[in-house]
């Protein structure tokens, strides 16, 4: 009995993830994600073009070509927008943080800060939140949420926002784009990314 309830249980999530990925490539193939990803990486979108047309027009290259890529990230056959997330993976260009939260402090600001190289951050927002948080757990999903939350805030003085890519991961995806930028992407794909005021508790 046991058994079958274990198994059960496998099989309703195995079907669950199925489904999933078969409405994200339903609702994927109604969006033009080469146009979004131009707007993600704009100080790539050559680089980007190139990548992108590989995988829609010749997947069997694109997979030779981006093998180590693909199984570093452990996505046998990508969607459009896990192609847009695997561009900016493979090059550094996003953050990603483990749902828990950070494996060293200040990762978020670190990769932020690198992202608006020559432009002056002032963390008020931040500091204030990681020095409350001195000698609590960090580390049980909930401290995260609330830290970009407050990253936002101080990006809101430069105008900035966090955009996150909704890939179904147990891991937060992110990039830092402009507002107008997130607002572009957010009209064209709402089911694709979204921004920290969506995030919830786990």
């Amino acid at each position: 009995m046991k058994s079958l309830i274990i198994f059960l249980v496998v099989f309703l999530v195995i079907s669950g993830f199925q489904l999933y990925k078969k409405k994200r490539v339903s609702a994927d193939n109604k969006v033009d994600f080469l146009e979004i990803g131009k707007l993600i990486y704009q100080k790539h979108q050559k680089e980007f073009a190139i990548f992108f047309n590989l995988y829609q027009k010749n997947k069997k290259d694109f997979k030779e070509q981006e093998a180590d890529l693909l199984e570093e990230s452990g996505i046998e056959n990508p969607t459009p927008l896990e192609a847009t997330y695997l561009f900016g993976s493979g090059r550094e260009l996003l953050g990603y943080i483990d749902w828990r939260g950070e494996e060293n402090e200040n990762e978020v600001e670190e990769y932020v800060q690198e992202q608006l190289a020559g432009q002056e951050i002032n963390w008020t927002y931040t500091k204030a939140i990681r020095k409350t948080s001195i000698g609590k757990d960090q580390g049980d999903g909930i401290f995260i949420i609330s830290l970009f939350k407050e990253v936002d805030k101080d990006l809101n003085l430069l105008n900035k926002k966090l955009l996150f890519f909704d890939l179904g991961f147990d891991a937060y995806a992110f990039a830092v784009v402009d507002k107008i930028t997130f607002d572009q992407i957010i009209q064209k794909a709402p089911n694709s990314f979204h921004g920290s005021e969506k995030l919830k508790k786990k």
